[in-house]
């Protein structure tokens, strides 16, 4: 079996699309649900108190009550991404979701003050920082989930 084969039969099963899509799935419903924990609204407080970025919109509400509604937006894009597989304009609006929360999220985590560490050896990204990556690589599954969502609504139209 030459690698032009096994490119086609992973082609036709539509693998990339399925792996990336349940892995986001899973990921948002994790992260959505994990936002309603006391551990979460505690850790999420404290990054918004050094945030310069969420400073300034604690002066309207409390974290708290932010890190529920992004766990309820991370939890409708989910659910969203899920009935895509019968409606893409559904897809469509999960994805689009998740776009809007990790680029959110990554102007967050670059708002906090120390993204790095100084090391003997040089700089290295801290828990915060490898979120940065993580949010990188989820990025690019959210907008290849959202061109094939948006290819099938165009073939089915």
């Amino acid at each position: 079996m030459n690698t032009n084969t096994i490119a086609a039969a992973i082609q036709h099963l539509r693998l990339p699309f399925f792996v990336s899509v349940i892995g986001l799935i899973l990921f948002l419903f994790w992260m959505g649900l994990l936002r309603f924990s006391p551990a979460e609204i505690r850790h999420m407080s404290e990054l918004a108190d050094a945030s310069s970025l969420s400073n300034w919109l604690l002066q309207f509400t409390n974290a708290p009550f932010l890190c529920k509604l992004l766990g309820a937006l991370e939890i409708f894009a989910a659910s969203s991404l899920i009935a895509g597989t019968l409606v893409p304009e559904m897809g469509i609006i999960g994805s689009t979701l998740a776009i809007l929360i990790i680029l959110a999220s990554i102007l967050f985590l670059l708002s906090l003050p120390y993204p790095l560490i100084r090391l003997h050896q040089g700089w290295a990204p801290t828990t915060d920082g490898l979120k940065l990556f993580e949010d990188l690589m989820i990025l690019g599954d959210s907008l290849f989930i959202l061109l094939q969502y948006n290819r099938r609504l165009k073939i089915s139209l």
